[in-house]
């Protein structure tokens, strides 16, 4: 990664300079107007027939006012300038930041018709000081998330911008590829609080241990920019479908036992096919289901390992080369092609091998197309090995 960070120096400063305006809140509103804020995008709809320039503010609502998406690049940079001789910041950013941006209502805080409670914005300096800390109470988190106007990408979008060091951004422009990575859960995301937020960080760095959140964030928008299909699709899948969806559930059980397939790779190695022939019959009869606490199905790992050495390291369903290698060998994942969920038979007829990717769109999306695309190629494969 190569882009310029001279940003992260930037807003921290400017962010600071913010600080010692705790008191003087209507000077940054006359701020904003001078380097070009437009007067109706610090409007305050009142209770009364008549509106008015807001009088209260805070430093995420600024900040977040500089990148509104109408406004062109260069304008941002501009304004930046203009905020460096305005507060004598030592920073020059070089080139517009890639950025999350929030596209729709930067206030942080409500109109007051819209009820804006007294301690509304004094919740907002005290996070904005907590995330310049890189300390952020559990309490001070969600307590401003319960501020009318804030939600989860707004605020981690500006915990980002203030401290990329300490902070992801949790939005819909990465949520696509958190969950492709197996950081966030699949499913429809709950109301996220402090704690499982945490976590999130957590696994970011372990799956990511030479990578800075500036770095992966610029990966997640490049990702998603190759993917937009497949990332709007899953994003409108999230929204519909309910957060106990039993092939959320299934795919779950997939991932984890594809994981335990990988250590039976280990111990046992590609397999003749002869050996192979020998044994489908008998493993195949032994395939049935078990009712444990939610439905689960058995399934034989050995045949899932099969279908993966058939494939000859492409995905059954993009026919593209496996993403990447594992025990020297290319990581696919197995899948049943008929769910096991739907009275599909654990057998080789029913069994797929797929780049991640495609899993995940199999479990979200299961176009009849892909399912006869993926029914073909199964019967291909076996005829080729002649099963």
């Amino acid at each position: 990664m190569t882009q310029d960070k001279s940003w992260v120096s930037f807003f921290r400063e400017l962010t600071e300079a913010l600080l010692s305006y705790e008191n003087k809140q209507e000077e940054l509103i006359k701020i904003l107007i001078d380097i070009g804020i437009e007067e109706q995008k610090l409007i305050d709809k009142t209770n009364t027939q008549k509106d008015e320039i807001v009088k209260v503010t805070d430093p995420l609502s600024f900040i977040s006012l500089l990148f509104l998406q109408e406004h062109k690049k260069e304008t941002r940079l501009d304004r930046f300038k203009e905020l460096r001789n305005i507060f004598k910041l030592s920073t020059v950013v070089i080139r517009n930041p890639m950025l999350p941006i929030i596209q729709n209502k930067p206030w942080f805080i409500p109109h007051q018709k819209d009820g804006r409670k007294p301690d509304d914005v004094e919740i907002l300096w005290t996070l904005t000081k907590q995330i310049l800390q890189g300390d952020i109470a559990q309490d001070v988190f969600d307590r401003a998330l319960k501020i009318k106007n804030t939600k989860v990408g707004k605020i981690t979008t500006m915990m980002f911008i203030l401290n990329p060091q300490k902070y992801f951004v949790i939005n819909n422009g990465s949520i696509p590829y958190l969950q492709f990575k197996r950081i966030m859960p699949p499913g429809k995301m709950k109301q996220l609080n402090f704690e499982t937020y945490l976590k999130i960080l957590a696994r970011l760095k372990k799956i990511f241990p030479n990578q800075d959140f500036i770095d992966i964030n610029e990966e997640a928008y490049f990702w998603k920019e190759n993917n937009k299909q497949y990332a709007k699709e899953l994003i409108k899948t999230l929204k519909e479908k309910s957060d106990n969806n039993y092939a959320d559930q299934e795919y779950l059980l997939e991932i984890k036992n594809n994981e335990n397939e990988e250590t039976l790779y280990k111990k046992i190695g590609e397999v003749p096919i002869s050996k192979i022939r020998e044994e489908i019959k008998k493993e195949s009869q032994k395939n049935g289901k078990k009712a444990i606490t939610t439905k689960r199905y058995e399934r034989n790992p050995k045949l899932a390992l099969y279908i993966k050495q058939f494939s000859k390291g492409k995905c059954m369903l993009c026919c593209k080369d496996a993403p990447f290698w594992v025990n020297n060998h290319p990581f696919l994942e197995s899948h049943h092609i008929k769910f096991r969920s739907e009275n599909g038979e654990d057998v080789l007829e029913n069994l797929s091998a797929l780049c991640p990717n495609c899993h995940r769109k199999m479990h979200l999306l299961q176009t009849i197309e892909d399912i006869n695309k993926l029914v073909e190629k199964n019967k291909e494969i076996l005829k080729e090995v002649g099963l």
